[in-house]
This record gives C-alpha cells, sequence and structure tokens, in this order.
C-alpha cells in the first residue's frame, strides 16, 4: 500500500500541472470514478519496479558491489535506463558537465607514544593541509571534553600540541576555532556515537589556519584515557587535492506536449561506494523509469511536454567531498521553460516534490551540510 500512495503522489505531479488531464476530467471526478492520475497509477505496477530495481541490484553485483560515480557500475546503469526508455519509444540524450571532487591523499592519526598505533581519521571539508608528513606533537584537550567555550582552555597548555576534543553541543568550526586560539596546531574531534567516523565540515572556508580531522569514538576514546595518565605525542597526517572530472545525466521526454510548458521527474542514479544504492535511489530511478515506460505505452493525452532525467553523481568519489556546486551544461532538451520538477528519493517512503519557477531546466545542485551521513558532512 505504501508503494501504491507513493507512485500516485508521483503521478500526481504530472497532473497538477495538468499533463493528464482531459477534457472530461476538467470538472473532476464523478461518483464511483478514479481521478486520472490514479487510473495512471495502477499502470505503474509494482513488480515492474521491482524488476527494474533487481536489474540494478545485477549490475552492482558485477561492479564491485555498487554502481557508484565515474564508475563502471554508473555507466551499466546510465545503459539500462537508456536501453528501457528506446524500448519503449524515447530518444535519449546525455547531457554531459563537469565537476570538482576532493580526493584524499592522506587521512591517518598516529600515535607515537606511550603506545604505538595508527587510527584512521576524516579531513574534514574546508579544513587545510596539514605540511608534506603531518603534524607531530603532544595531545592536548580541554578542560571540558566538548571544548565548546574559550573558558574549556584556560589553564591548558594547548600552545603548539593537537587537540583532542569531543563531538556535542556546538559547531566543529568553533572547536576548531577555539582550539587554535588556544594555540593548538591540528584538531582532532572524535564522535560521540558509537562506531560511526565522524564525517565533518566546518561550513566555510579560511575560518581556521590548522589541520581539522575526525575520529571514531572508540579511538578518541582510548587516547583521552591515555592522554589523563600522561603525555602522548601523535602525527597527524591529512591532505586532500581537488580534480575536475565529468559525467552525464540521462534525460528522456515525450514526443507530444508543449515544449514551452514541460513537466519535469528527476531522480538520482547514482549510488554510494559502499553498497548498490537500491533504497538510496534505485527506488526513485526505478519508478520514474517505469512511469516513462507506462507513459508512452498509454498513448494518454496530456497538454505538456513531460521530460525524465537520471541524474549524474551527486555522491563523492573516493573519501572525497560533493563539490560546492554542480551545473549541468546547456543539452539539446535544456532551453525551454519548466513547470515543475519533481526529484523522486527513496520512492517505497517518501516522494518529495518542489515547484520550479526559472525560465530553463538548466540545473545547479548544493549538497546540504547536515545530511546523514554517509556521505555528506555534518557540522557539528
Amino acid at each position: 500500500m505504501a508503494v501504491r500512495r507513493t507512485l500516485i503522489a508521483l503521478v500526481s505531479s504530472l497532473a497538477v500541472a495538468g499533463a493528464l488531464a482531459s477534457p472530461a476530467d476538467a470538472h473532476g471526478p464523478g461518483h464511483g470514478h478514479s481521478t486520472p492520475e490514479e487510473r495512471f497509477a495502477q499502470q505503474v505496477s509494482t513488480k515492474n519496479v521491482l524488476g527494474h530495481l533487481a536489474a540494478l541490484q545485477k549490475i552492482a553485483d558485477r561492479n564491485g558491489g555498487n554502481r557508484a560515480a565515474l564508475t563502471e557500475g554508473y555507466e551499466q546503469s546510465a545503459q539500462y535506463v537508456e536501453k528501457t526508455l528506446r524500448r519503449a519509444g524515447y530518444t535519449t540524450v546525455r547531457d554531459p558537465f563537469s565537476y570538482d571532487r576532493e580526493v584524499v591523499d592522506t587521512n591517518t592519526l598516529t600515535e607515537n607514544s606511550p603506545g604505538s598505533a595508527a587510527y584512521e581519521v576524516d579531513l574534514m571539508e574546508f579544513s587545510p593541509n596539514a605540511p608534506a608528513g603531518g603534524v607531530t606533537a603532544d595531545l592536548a584537550a580541554p578542560t571540558d571534553p566538548i571544548g565548546c567555550v574559550a573558558d574549556d582552555w584556560a589553564g591548558v597548555d594547548a600552545a603548539g600540541k593537537i587537540a583532542l576534543i569531543s563531538r556535542g553541543t556546538c559547531t566543529f568550526a568553533t572547536k576548531a576555532t577555539l582550539a587554535e586560539a588556544a594555540g593548538a596546531v591540528g584538531v582532532v574531534v572524535y564522535n560521540n556515537v558509537a562506531d560511526a567516523q565522524v564525517l565533518g565540515t566546518l561550513g566555510a572556508p579560511d575560518l581556521v589556519t590548522i589541520p581539522v580531522s575526525g575520529l571514531r569514538q572508540a579511538d578518541g576514546q582510548a587516547l583521552a584515557a591515555a592522554l589523563a595518565a600522561g603525555a602522548v605525542n601523535v602525527t597527524l597526517d591529512v591532505s586532500s587535492h581537488t580534480e575536475t572530472v565529468s559525467s552525464f545525466n540521462v534525460i528522456a521526454e515525450t514526443r507530444q506536449g508543449r515544449d514551452d510548458n514541460v513537466v519535469m521527474l528527476g531522480a538520482h542514479l547514482d549510488s554510494v561506494e559502499e553498497g548498490p544504492g537500491i533504497n538510496d535511489n534505485g527506488t526513485g530511478s526505478a519508478t520514474i523509469l517505469e512511469v516513462a515506460v507506462q507513459l508512452a505505452k498509454s498513448h494518454a493525452r496530456h497538454h505538456n511536454t513531460v521530460r525524465f532525467a537520471w541524474w549524474g553523481p551527486r555522491r563523492p568519489v573516493w573519501r572525497g567531498r560533493p563539490s560546492t556546486s554542480r551545473t549541468s551544461p546547456r543539452s539539446p532538451v535544456s532551453s525551454t521553460a519548466s513547470r515543475r520538477t519533481s526529484t523522486t528519493t527513496w520512492s517505497a517512503r517518501r516522494t518529495t516534490s518542489s515547484a520550479c519557477t526559472t525560465r530553463t531546466s538548466r540545473r545547479t545542485r548544493r549538497p546540504s551540510t547536515c545530511l546523514r551521513a554517509p556521505p555528506r558532512p555534518r557540522t557539528c
């Protein structure tokens, strides 16, 4: 039932713009009659949507368990969508774009004394790199482990040391700026929840001049316990570089309808590196694919051109960060006005739509700084 309600909600995106309305339906459904979107949703079967999901899962299985951006898994996912659309009678277009991705070069914290251990850390977004070879110094901790006010560093000798701070209460940027003001030459923030790496962001560039990274809770607590017993010397080696890469969206639209008044449905086609992305967002991709197929089969009269898009990489590749913005350049289908744009995410659970009021379908997407990880970085 939840899937059926979601399909009806998605198809309602077409009806809102009048795309599926017929003259007979203009006055609303009569007694005992379903609406146009309800009738059309019946054609978009859960069985067929699940068939598309199974195909995406097979693609992931053949390609290291994922369909991540810039991988063969993403390419094969695009080919599957294109092949399915062409069979339904659509002409497909690959809409190319370039974007910056951050590639992490080094991401380690090494305990030199009194023990010997190596920990995986994560360089925070907008953090400066450590110098070549890393920063070697003793650890220092604020009197309150969360380090959210200047008084937490009062009486603490942090000059020339690497600050070890617990996550919580305030932003990572606040923790880092206060630690640097106290004289720290590096910052490590360990998590306040178990079994999760801190994937953080400072929120803006140039807030600090020292490297800032995240650490798992157990590792941070182990270092804090060692520090409570005496001096702990570590090397923080975190660095990354940015490179420009190219990918593409897959676009298709109906032959019927007004090109100056477009209804658009879109979903993200790529997955994270950690998995096949069947829930997020294979469900969205599979749902709008089946909507496109059934719309072509129905031969339903619609006033608006209906455009479908399977968006290219929104995910970071390697252990990097999404670029702060991404713009798809003009494609053969990008010069017409868009009346409504609906992007479908996790379609088995929800459908999110937002009206597009711009005069072009050219798309710029900005990553949120406080969504659930992986892979989006958090501010606190």
